[in-house]
């Protein structure tokens, strides 16, 4: 008489040998990519000269650590090194896996690294802040009085717009526009000198 076994054979079962391999891969993956974060951020010294000082403020008003925050920096997984051709003129950073960062009150922040000056995008309550070409970008879901917008040039942000960031420094309006329901301010904020904290 033959038996037939009803059991199914294991068909998710893997070769030690096979696993062996795969764990060897693994840890080779692992290993380049600690190798190519590790190149990465020694030449962040080298890039890093800027910084805006919107950046800076938050890093200190929400107590947290500039260099926790820039060791969160990491490059695309095929970057080999510099390459001028693709560093960022504007807007547009590099592929970069951003840090997201958030107040004890639920403001949000997300730096990037623009022409070697760390910049940062913020979203503050329900409005929404952008650095970079040595100014502010404030958008405010509420439409400033015709009046107040008239009298806002030159004025301090934080005279316009009650928020604990804006008092930490002068930040001169340059310019306002109605858009909609919201208000879109321009404020000045050159950079300042700057190196990546592990520099020294």
């Amino acid at each position: 008489m033959i038996h037939i076994d009803p059991r199914e054979p294991d068909r998710t079962a893997v070769p030690s040998s096979r696993n062996a391999q795969n764990r060897g891969l693994y840890q080779a993956r692992k290993a380049f990519r600690a190798q190519q974060i590790a190149y990465f951020h020694t030449w962040l010294v080298s890039e890093v000269d800027r910084a805006s000082p919107m950046f800076l403020d938050m890093c200190m008003a929400w107590r947290v650590d500039a260099e926790h925050v820039l060791r969160q920096f990491r490059p695309p997984l095929d970057w080999t090194g510099p390459d001028r051709k693709r560093r960022p003129r504007s807007w547009r950073p590099l592929p970069l896996h951003r840090a997201r960062n958030r107040s004890a009150d639920g403001d949000r922040m997300s730096p990037m690294l623009v022409d070697g000056s760390v910049e940062v995008r913020a979203w503050l309550g329900r409005g929404f802040l952008a650095s970079g070409g040595g100014a502010l970008k404030l958008w405010v879901p509420d439409a400033m009085p015709e009046i107040v917008q008239s009298s806002s040039i030159d004025r301090p942000l934080c005279d316009i717009i009650d928020h604990p960031l804006f008092r930490a420094r002068h930040y001169p309006i340059l310019a306002s526009q109605v858009l909609g329901t919201g208000t879109l301010i321009l404020a000045s904020a050159p950079p300042v000198e700057y190196r990546v904290p592990w520099a020294t």
